[in-house]
């Protein structure tokens, strides 16, 4: 009798010479009479090997929807042409104005900025009677503007329903943001009490604010259905 792995090699050579798919392996030793790789399934155990599958096989197997989410910008995410920017001055809280059409999972920030440098933190607040009123989602963090141009900043999702927001920012004096002082007008609102250090935690509630109508900053975000 011969020994097991030479039994094994035996039946594996007689299966590719045949292009078979399947080898049947008894764990006892191999019964003397079998003489194809097909008819060698006696014995109380059996090992099953796999011969693998072709390209086309694989590809058969493999089934998935590829879904991409649609996202929207609200605010102002389109670079004005004028070549305009502000600073925000010094421990302000401002807060623009705007509307989401479609309720959706905020999943990012944007600021688009005139310069390089300087560190801000955005937050959204939920509208009351044409003012700023609950804090909906807040930066806890400061973010430096990395680029001239777009900065888009990733966020945890957070569900917004459709309706009308402001949002707000804190900056040092060095971030420079895109702005028309012209078109579109937009609502501003400028807390009354400041906020001296840009580390300090967002309000849970605007408060009191002064409000005015101004040329649109280059703030703005982005809303996945």
């Amino acid at each position: 009798m011969k020994p097991r792995a030479s039994v094994l090699l035996i039946v594996l050579a007689l299966c590719l010479s045949s292009a078979c798919s399947k080898v049947t392996v008894n764990n006892e030793a191999a019964d003397p009479t079998c003489g194809t790789p097909s008819l060698c399934t006696n014995g109380p155990e059996a090992d099953t090997v796999n011969a693998p599958e072709s390209d086309a096989e694989l590809r058969a197997d493999v089934t998935a929807d590829v879904v991409e989410a649609t996202l929207e910008r609200y605010g102002w995410p389109d670079e004005f042409g004028g070549g305009q920017s502000t600073v925000i001055p010094n421990a302000s809280v401002l807060a623009f104005k705007f509307s989401i059409a479609n309720m959706g999972k905020l999943v990012k920030l944007g600021l688009i900025s005139a310069a390089i440098g300087g560190d801000y933190k955005l937050a959204i607040y939920r509208d009351a009677g044409n003012t700023p009123g609950e804090l909906v989602f807040s930066m806890s963090w400061r973010e430096t503007v990395k680029r001239v141009g777009v900065n888009e900043i990733d966020v945890l999702e957070q569900l917004l329903v459709s309706g009308t927001y402001w949002l707000a920012i804190r900056a040092a004096p060095s971030v420079v943001v895109g702005y028309d002082d012209q078109h579109p007008v937009v609502a501003l609102c400028s807390r009354n009490i400041t906020i001296s250090s840009l580390d300090a935690s967002w309000p849970s509630t605007f408060g009191s604010a002064t409000c005015s109508s101004v040329g649109a900053p280059n703030l703005y975000v982005v809303v996945s259905d």
